[in-house]
């Protein structure tokens, strides 16, 4: 295997926290948008006339596929990432396509790109 030079990891790195991030947090507010409006829909109870109540399901659907859409892109992408160090899809082996920070080929560690000991974000190699 060869050595990859530390700025190229560490922007590999970034841009690989950057997708799990955008995957993560479209995929999760997805039950919050139908949340939210279930519980404002039932606490509002009958009072909202049909228009208002419309205007809520509406936003909350655009709101729930905007996020499901946002999450799909991000997932794509993440799985067409590749590792720096062996060129393989960094999520895809034959048996899981689960989000690591570690390859699943050559164990490459995007997550703790500076060592154990080191203070901040692990895509920035300055600090």
């Amino acid at each position: 295997m060869k050595e990859v030079d530390p700025r190229t990891r560490a922007e590999a790195a970034r841009r690989y926290a950057s997708l799990r991030r955008w995957w993560w947090q479209s995929f999760l507010a997805m039950p919050v948008i139908w949340v939210v409006l279930a519980v404002s829909l039932v606490a509002l109870g009958s009072w909202p006339s049909p228009v208002v109540r419309a205007a809520l399901t509406g936003a909350g659907t655009a709101g729930f596929f905007g996020c499901w859409v946002i999450a799909l892109v991000s997932w794509l992408r993440l799985l067409r990432f590749r590792c720096p160090r062996c060129g393989g899809r960094f999520l895809l082996s034959w048996w899981s396509s689960w989000s690591t920070s570690t390859c699943k080929h050559c164990g490459l560690d995007l997550g703790s790109s500076r060592g154990p000991d080191a203070k901040g974000p692990p895509w920035d190699p300055d600090l």
